[in-house]
């Protein structure tokens, strides 16, 4: 699959024509679009979203996997909504791993204690994003309304001194 993305880019690049020959190697999907913040720039926060809220389940994240693993190697288990409230993220994670596809997960970082941690570490995420807006409660939550510095702070510190005593 990668090579037919090159192949398709070259003959792109030759014909100046849009030539795609492969399949996506990376997708995104949205383990929930429910979020336990209100932040202004975010649809889910503003309460904006034009669709139903709601969280996946398992089964049909396992579907879609199912269906995309033979060519996905990249996945971003985050979009509008807080991946943490979905309860089978760990299970979503070691899922895509075991087909080895590289998971990625985005987080405003409330949800962070010893437990989870350990979840996700066990389940092989290759990349977590905390999103710490801010240097103090102040600056912090002018975009993260209702957010918890002191708690994003120590759900950072919590993943650090897990993933240590995990190795």
């Amino acid at each position: 699959n990668y090579l037919l993305i090159i192949v398709g880019y070259f003959f792109s690049v030759l014909t100046k024509k849009n030539i795609t020959i492969g399949l996506p190697y990376a997708f995104s999907f949205e383990p929930t679009n429910i979020c336990n913040l209100k932040c202004p720039e975010c649809p889910s926060g503003k309460g904006n979203l034009n669709r139903k809220k709601g969280v996946t389940s398992f089964n049909d994240f396992k579907n879609i996997i199912d269906k995309i693993k033979n060519h996905c190697i990249y996945l971003n288990l985050y979009f509008q909504g807080e991946p943490f409230l979905n309860n089978n993220l760990s299970e979503m994670i070691a899922y895509a791993v075991k087909n080895k596809i590289f998971t990625a997960v985005s987080t405003n970082g409330h949800f962070i204690d010893e437990n989870t941690a350990t979840n996700i570490i066990n389940a092989g995420l290759g990349r977590l994003i905390i999103s710490l807006d801010g240097a103090s409660q102040e600056s912090y939550e002018q975009y993260r309304k209702g957010g918890d510095f002191n708690k994003v702070i120590s759900g950072i510190k919590t993943i650090i001194n897990t993933r240590k005593k995990l190795k």
